[in-house]
């Protein structure tokens, strides 16, 4: 079997994905007008590696400083391009020529003058006159009029330190080896703090490591920008921090450099914060093309699937951000996040098995949702019905994070899925097994009221948190049939809301709509549920808002509600600016959404059922069954329903 290097395997998934067809990339979309130009590094011996390498980088940057050419293969439907023979002579100092020629279309040919250098620190000015004398005799040649390179001094920086650190990491992101990478455009950055092209670059790492904060410091220097690529690039970052999408205007300076990684990571950064799904994809695909050993264009390529509903393409793009750059942790979270959404249960399980492994080598500590594999692999075990096993899970973890004394930030999601859980799995029927779960649950809110209050709070965060848990302590009481100590909680909660802001609160809606569906009010249930999740923002109320509208028999809005809630469970959207603590809202670190995904599949199949559309039927009864393999007897009901309808697992 033929074996292919990092970079070359790269390369081929990124030619196979533009070249995948619809669905992936709209119709044209992988034409490229910017002319190329193609070149193997210096080699044979002559130069020392170091060297070789740093006039390799310093060339591709001389000749994409203007944004009008790019260093690549050719791809269809790109502009004719440009191929470059490197001679070096000599053994200290040597002289560099260079012979450019078009191709079978333009047999055009050119030669460089010689160009002596005697080392690093004369390299920078042989490169300059090497980048000006390639232009001119591509342009005398091939009858265009390219605009001559941006000086490197101009391009990058006048400090020879500087470039020399930001071509060291340029050299360690080709390798995988971000710490690396991250270091030197830092160091870069301490020489010279106006290096525009150094700040997008790290800018650009901790925007997709999710510190978007910190990613802003760079770039909110006087930078140099006479270049234009340097100028698109800094200006650009600034633009997809703040979630605007005026990098297309931005763009339009250097329209023919649609080639260009910039361009295309600049255009998927805004895509992704307006939400153009597809603009999305196409940038990102086009990004990976440029740069298929940059572990961060796989990385958002994943994510812009994610937002197309594309999970299967997204868990590639993922693994393939994973195998370079292991510690990006966002990568792991939503590659899991993919195979769920994809119904691949047990690869999501394997991949936050691996994760756990790989945070406990590496003393990461569990500072909420997104580092806490546990959680996530409960809600894991809620997807497949195995409720017993995902609250024995969420107590273990609780306990030994308490243990290790970690504070509300690790511990508050754990919390509150073991009260829900507490009270949801309570009997039914009176009996001293019910008392003693009753007690559990009420035990539970105590546990998690102590932890809420463990620190100093501002008066508002002590006001919402008390009333979380009076809400919560109080939706036990409802789960027992005492809906009259509800309401007059309610009416409290209410009146201090409306003292304070006039707004209702979320947990008076909440409260309120499960007490009016235990007395049977179904309208009143449905009206408080849907003002809680338009306020709330959370699919997991819209999914219960949507099941009451179709026990309710109203299955024209439940229909409604549920297109909404298919959106949203198909199409991932991305918080902006990013954040690694809170990336948007996920099946995995939500367990009781993760609990409620197969109850959506079995009441769109139930809708569907009784509008007499059996193929929708079916379709949502095989989504519940592939979740559903082998759960807990508490769902085995709609088990056995989707089975008698003849659906198999899909």
């Amino acid at each position: 079997m033929m074996k292919h290097s990092r970079r070359n395997r790269r390369g081929l998934l990124a030619a196979a994905i533009l070249c995948a067809g619809p669905g992936i990339l709209p119709a044209g979309a992988i034409e490229d007008p910017t002319p190329r130009i193609v070149w193997a590094p210096p080699g044979g011996g002559a130069l020392p590696a170091d060297l070789a390498a740093a006039l390799d980088t310093l060339l591709e940057i001389s000749l994409e400083s203007t944004a009008m050419a790019r260093r690549g293969g050719q791809a269809r439907g790109e502009a004719a391009g440009l191929d470059l023979e490197i001679q070096v002579s000599g053994k200290g100092p040597w002289k560099i020529v260079v012979v450019g020629e078009h191709g079978p279309d333009n047999p055009g040919r050119f030669r460089t003058s010689e160009v002596p250098f005697d080392g690093r620190d004369t390299l920078t000015g042989a490169i300059d006159r090497l980048g000006s004398e390639i232009v001119s005799g591509w342009n005398e040649t091939a009858k265009v009029d390219l605009p001559p390179p941006v000086p490197i001094a101009r391009a990058l920086s006048d400090s020879g330190s500087a470039v020399d650190r930001y071509i060291d990491a340029l050299r360690s992101i080709g390798q995988g080896d971000m710490v690396a990478a991250e270091s030197g455009l830092r160091a870069a950055l301490d020489d010279d703090p106006t290096f525009a092209l150094a700040a997008a670059e790290l800018a650009f790492s901790m925007m997709t490591a999710g510190d978007s904060r910190s990613a802003s410091i760079p770039l909110a220097n006087d930078l140099r920008m006479d270049a234009p690529l340097a100028l698109f690039a800094a200006s650009g970052m600034r633009l997809a921090l703040e979630g605007r999408g005026s990098a297309n205007r931005l763009a339009r300076q250097i329209e023919r450099g649609r080639g260009l990684k910039w361009i295309h990571a600049v255009r998927g950064l805004t895509s992704l914060a307006s939400g153009a799904r597809e603009a999305a994809v196409d940038a990102w695909v086009r990004a990976v093309f440029a740069s298929p050993e940059d572990p961060r264009a796989h990385y958002w390529l994943g994510v812009a699937h994610m937002g197309a509903g594309q999970f299967d393409l997204a868990a590639v793009a993922f693994r393939e951000s994973l195998e370079t750059w292991p510690a990006l942790l966002p990568a792991r979270v939503l590659l899991a996040e993919s195979l769920a959404r994809d119904r691949d249960t047990d690869a999501a399980r394997a991949v936050l098995e691996a994760y756990r492994e790989w945070i406990s080598a590496h003393g990461v500590p569990v500072s909420g949702d997104t580092t806490n594999p546990d959680l996530m692999l409960g809600s894991v075990d809620m997807l497949e019905g195995r409720f017993e096993a995902a609250l024995k899970r969420f107590e273990t973890s609780l306990d030994l994070l308490e243990e290790a004394g970690a504070g509300i930030d690790a511990t508050g999601s754990l919390h509150r899925i073991v009260v829900r859980m507490r009270r949801d799995l309570m009997t039914d029927t009176k009996s001293p097994r019910r008392e003693r779960e009753l007690r559990q649950a009420g035990e539970a809110v105590d546990r998690y009221e102590r932890a809420l209050f463990s620190g100093e709070l501002t008066a508002e965060e002590e006001r919402r948190r008390r009333d979380e848990c009076l809400m919560l302590r109080t939706l036990i009481t409802v789960r027992t049939g005492d809906t009259l100590e509800a309401w007059k909680v309610v009416r409290g909660m209410k009146e201090s809301s409306e003292a304070a802001s006039g707004e209702p609160k979320y947990e008076a809606l909440l409260l309120e709509g499960a007490t009016m569906l235990k007395e049977g009010d179904y309208s009143g249930a449905i009206l408080r549920n849907g003002e809680a999740a338009r306020i709330g923002g959370r699919s997991v109320d819209t999914i219960v808002t949507g099941r009451i509208q179709r026990i309710a028999r109203h299955h024209d809005a439940a229909r409604e509600t549920f297109r909404r809630v298919e959106i949203t469970l198909r199409h991932y959207a991305p918080a902006w600016p990013p954040d690694a603590s809170f990336p948007g809202e996920l099946i995995l670190t939500d367990p009781y959404l993760a609990s409620m995904v197969p109850v959506y599949h079995y009441e769109r199949a139930r809708l569907a059922y009784l509008s007499g559309d059996a193929a929708e039927s079916r379709y949502h009864f095989n989504r519940l069954l592939r979740y559903y393999r082998s759960p807990d007897s508490r769902v085995s009901g709609m088990v056995k329903e989707a089975i008698s309808r003849g659906a198999t697992p899909e």
